[in-house]
C-alpha cells in the first residue's frame, strides 16, 4: 500500500483537478439514475471521493493494474462507500462491459496522456455510448500532438512504459474525431486555485510558476504541462 500513498491520499485531500471534475459532472447527472465510469481509475481514491459527493450515482473504476484494483475494492469497503466498484479492464485489450442505465457518463483522470495514439483510448469509450465524456489531460490548439516520455532514474521507467509518458494532443484532432461520432466537444483550461510548491529542483512532480500563460502555469521538472478538461456530450 506504501507504494500508492501519493494516490490514497487524495481520499482526504483531493487533487484541485478531482474537485473540478466534480463541478463539471455535477450539472450532467441529471435527477435520473445515473452511472459514470471512471477509466484509469489507479487505486480508486478519486473515483472514490465522487462517489461520496455523488451518493445517488453508481461509479465504477476500471483499471489494468490487478493490485490496484484490489486495493480499491479494499478501501471502499474500509470507508463505507456502497455506491462504487472496480473492476479489472485493459481498455487496449478488451472493451469495457456495457451498462443500461438511463445516463451513463465516462470521466478520466490523467490516463489520455499515457496513450500514444488517442484512437483506442475513445474507440473503447465509445463503444459503451455514453451520454457525455469528460477527461482531464494535456492538450494544446494546434493541429498536431506532441509525445514526452519522462526518463526518471529513480522509477525506473523504460522507453515502453507508458506510466512515464505526458503526451499532448491536438484539440483540432480530437474536436473532429469526436464530432464525428456524434459528440459535440469543449475543452475548458485547468489551473490550480492556488500554487502548487512542487517536491523541489531537480524532482518529478507538479509545480506552477508564474508565466505569460498564467500565473500558475504547471510544469514536471522541465517539460510545460497544458492540462485541460474535455467535455463531449452526445449531440
Amino acid at each position: 500500500m506504501s507504494n500508492y500513498k501519493s494516490e490514497i491520499k487524495q481520499l482526504e485531500r483531493p487533487y484541485f483537478s478531482t474537485i473540478s471534475i466534480q463541478e463539471l459532472i455535477r450539472p450532467l447527472l441529471g435527477s435520473g439514475i445515473s452511472q459514470v465510469t471512471d477509466i484509469g481509475c489507479g487505486v480508486g481514491a478519486q473515483t472514490m471521493y465522487l462517489a461520496s459527493k455523488f451518493p445517488q450515482t453508481k461509479f465504477i473504476g476500471t483499471d489494468y493494474n490487478s493490485e490496484k484494483i484490489r486495493l480499491a475494492n479494499d478501501l471502499a469497503r474500509r470507508q463505507g462507500i456502497k455506491n462504487v466498484s472496480f473492476r479489472l479492464n485493459d481498455i487496449l485489450e478488451q472493451s469495457i462491459p456495457q451498462h443500461a442505465e438511463i445516463n451513463s457518463g465516462v470521466i478520466s483522470i490523467h490516463t489520455l496522456c499515457c496513450f500514444r495514439n488517442f484512437e483506442p483510448f475513445f474507440e473503447s469509450i465509445l463503444n459503451l455510448n455514453p451520454d457525455w465524456i469528460v477527461i482531464n489531460s494535456l492538450f494544446w490548439e494546434g493541429d498536431l500532438d506532441v509525445l514526452v516520455h519522462i526518463r526518471d532514474d529513480e522509477s525506473g521507467y523504460a522507453d515502453d512504459n507508458p506510466d512515464g509518458d505526458f503526451n499532448i494532443f491536438s484539440t483540432s484532432k480530437l474536436k473532429r474525431y469526436l464530432e464525428s461520432n456524434g459528440y459535440s466537444t469543449s475543452f475548458v483550461p485547468f489551473y490550480p486555485p492556488e500554487p502548487i510548491l512542487g517536491p523541489g529542483p531537480g524532482k518529478r512532480g507538479t509545480y506552477t510558476m508564474n508565466t505569460e500563460l498564467h500565473p500558475r502555469t504547471q510544469f514536471s521538472g522541465p517539460v510545460h504541462l497544458p492540462w485541460s478538461f474535455l467535455r463531449a456530450i452526445k449531440s
